[in-house]
């Protein structure tokens, strides 16, 4: 894909959780990947990737969450174009 024609894609922001309890993370069967993944997905409208992310890992495995603050995180991944997490989102009306 060149670079000028990733601003004519449509774009699907998704939020991912890692629930952890006792040096154990939380996974579920994704059917449609065949593979164990954290809880995620789609963020939708007029939906911020926090609300996103509670929503997605309670309808995904039961459990309800809070996210936790961590310390800098160094995950690199070459694919998917990763962004760097924000340090706030900002809701306005």
């Amino acid at each position: 894909m060149r670079k000028g024609s990733l601003m004519a894609l449509v774009r699907h922001f998704t939020s991912t959780g890692f629930v952890v309890q006792d040096g154990a993370t939380l996974l579920h069967w994704h059917a449609k990947v065949k593979a164990w993944l954290p809880p995620g997905g789609h963020v939708m409208d007029n939906e911020d990737p926090v609300q996103a992310v509670l929503r997605e890992v309670e309808e995904e495995t039961g459990v309800q969450t809070e996210v936790v603050p961590t310390s800098n995180l160094d995950i690199t991944m070459d694919y998917p174009i990763q962004v760097q997490p924000p340090l706030t989102i900002m809701v306005e009306d």
